[in-house]
């Protein structure tokens, strides 16, 4: 009962943030610096805090609907994680454009590979075809966005000049890929039977909000500091002009 009300009240919590982060987006043009960020965060924010409570008060959690719904989601909101880790990785690639066109292969060619294993791995259920895909490669594309989003923080990392903001935005993603990848493992080497899906809703709600919380961050407080340096810069610029013209007059 009280994981319960710590999870509803966690997705609450979730909910108001992705208000917020929607705001600051739009409001501030953040958007048009990270057009694709803003799309994603658009469709999650639509499935999460009007798609799936809406078919959840209709229908209830047992149904079929809501089943279906929320397998469906889930899946879409994968790809578009996955999507928008290919664009974070050409936009890392913004100084060394040469590198994107085999990264762009690369990406392809996981993606390709996760949709064939994940047809394999279900080609002996002909009754359920669809809907065993649809959870396989669901799946299968989380931990490849997983290993993805990874490799693609190691390379932020290694760049001789770091974008801070697409660094956070990066580990943001990160924190709602590894939380419960890692909650998994732990579930399945301790064996905690009936307890798991408390455990691992509970874990997922945390990294979700974690999550946003992070972007939060990453809009409000990094744009406070650019503006502030761009003040600066041109509060030191004003000045050197006015030493000049001084010299000048001298």
């Amino acid at each position: 009962m009280i994981a319960s009300l710590v999870v509803h009240g966690l997705q609450y919590i979730g909910y108001v943030l992705e208000v917020f982060v929607l705001v600051v987006l739009m409001t501030q043009g953040r958007w048009k610096k990270y057009p694709e960020f803003a799309l994603f965060a658009v469709g999650y924010a639509s499935i999460d805090a009007i798609l799936r409570p809406f078919i959840l008060f209709h229908y209830g959690q047992t149904s079929l609907q809501y089943r279906y719904c929320y397998w469906l989601s889930d899946a879409a909101l994968t790809l578009g994680a996955f999507l928008l880790i290919s664009f974070f990785f050409k936009r890392a690639c913004a100084e060394k454009k040469d590198h994107w066109p085999l990264l762009r292969s690369i990406l392809s060619s996981v993606f390709i590979l996760i949709t064939l294993i994940s047809v394999f791995s279900i080609s002996s259920h002909y009754h359920r075809l669809i809907g065993d895909f649809i959870v396989e490669f669901q799946q299968n594309l989380y931990f490849g966005c997983l290993v993805l989003n990874t490799l693609l923080y190691v390379m932020l990392t290694q760049m001789e000049k770091m974008d801070e903001e697409l660094n956070l935005l990066v580990c943001g993603l990160g924190v709602q890929f590894a939380g419960p990848a890692a909650m998994m493992a732990l579930i399945y080497l301790t064996g905690i039977g009936a307890q798991a899906p408390a455990f691992f809703e509970l874990c997922a709600q945390a990294c979700t909000l974690a999550t946003w919380l992070t972007w939060l961050y990453t809009l409000i407080c990094k744009r406070s500091e650019e503006s502030a340096s761009v003040r600066e810069r041109e509060e030191t610029s004003a000045f050197a002009k006015v030493s000049m013209r001084r010299l000048s007059e001298v």
